[in-house]
């Protein structure tokens, strides 16, 4: 393993002092400086416009982003002898975001904001994105989504009616799929209003990035330097912006026990940056009614090993339960 490591990170100019581990990818850290590689599986096309993008960006920003480093024969992507495709980027030696201080809770939100700005400045010349990115398959009304995810939870409930022997997880999955099953369901015909479908389309008409994985996972706070550093944008695409802010907004209440104070302070912050529109503020609110860690949940299950299940999974499910009215008691309140 040492010598395949080896021979990907003689392909590149650097300077190295040590190799380890670093979130699922491999550290190289050189005199001053730190870079990643990690295994890649997308498209080369899509890896271009993001190393453009990125740049872009990161001349118009007091913000830190990915840089995509390419190696002497100026190739973005590196192979091993197993034919596995590799791409380094320059990193920075960073803190974690602490979830656990309301503060970065709140800053995080403003970058997000400041980052919907900065995609607009960032676009390569020349880029279309409508042909690039394919909006029909972007435009797809919400209904679409939720129907999918409400068949895949009958479909997981009707295994679990067929066992005879059942274990705690799939008593508890059973115990409570009614309620969220018509939570579903009530959401999904929430979305069919002419309203919602309009705004999905004319959102994409629009032609906006949006970063697709925004969690407190991605953003650090580097030692020296600018004030932040934001990762992983190689699921950038066009889309509904407002689904960043969703995305973050579920990964941090889940955190803090669907605290209203805390949610409101996000789309606070956010608004601060971007203006929300009463359409904004609408299908947020039914993205977060929609009972999405309890689909996960089960969703997991249904694609995993049935026999054998982690305590964790457990845990999550009792948690999902347990905040299945306070997470509905904001989702009402959002929009009053």
């Amino acid at each position: 393993m040492d010598d395949l490591i080896s021979n990907l990170i003689s392909n590149y100019d650097f300077q190295v002092k040590k190799i380890g581990r670093c979130r699922g990818a491999i550290g190289i850290f050189c005199q001053g400086e730190m870079y990643t590689l990690r295994e890649f599986n997308g498209s080369e096309r899509h890896l271009k416009f993001e190393k453009q993008l990125l740049e872009n960006m990161s001349e118009q920003s007091d913000l830190y982003f990915d840089e995509i480093v390419a190696d002497r024969d100026g190739e973005l992507l590196s192979q091993d002898m197993y034919g596995k495709k590799y791409v380094a980027r320059k990193s920075y030696q960073s803190k974690d975001f602490d979830i656990k201080n309301p503060g970065n809770i709140l800053k995080g939100a403003r970058i997000l904001g400041l980052l919907h700005k900065h995609f607009e400045m960032g676009i390569p010349d020349g880029v279309n994105l409508g042909e690039f990115f394919h909006k029909e398959t972007m435009s797809k009304p919400l209904t679409v989504e939720f129907e999918r995810k409400n068949r895949e939870l009958k479909r997981t409930k009707n295994f679990i009616i067929r066992k005879n022997n059942r274990n705690r997880f799939e008593s508890m999955a059973l115990e409570s799929f009614d309620d969220f099953y018509n939570d579903g369901y009530k959401v999904c015909e929430m979305a069919r209003s002419g309203e919602i479908a309009n705004y999905v389309s004319e959102s994409v008409k629009k032609e906006k990035l949006i970063h697709s994985d925004y969690n407190y996972h991605n953003i650090l706070f580097p030692d020296k330097g600018r004030p932040y550093f934001v990762t992983n944008f190689d699921r950038v695409k066009i889309g509904i912006q407002i689904r960043d802010l969703y995305d973050y907004l579920r990964k941090t209440m889940e955190k803090y026990k669907w605290d209203e104070k805390t949610g409101y302070g996000i789309i606070e912050e956010y608004g601060k940056v971007i203006n929300l529109t009463k359409d904004d503020i609408t299908y947020l609110k039914i993205k977060v009614m929609y009972p999405e860690k309890y689909w996960k949940i089960l969703n997991h299950y249904n694609n995993n090993n049935k026999f054998w299940l982690p305590d964790k999974d457990t845990a999550k499910l009792i948690k999902a339960v347990s905040e299945r009215k306070l997470r509905i008691n904001f989702a009402n309140r959002i929009l009053m």
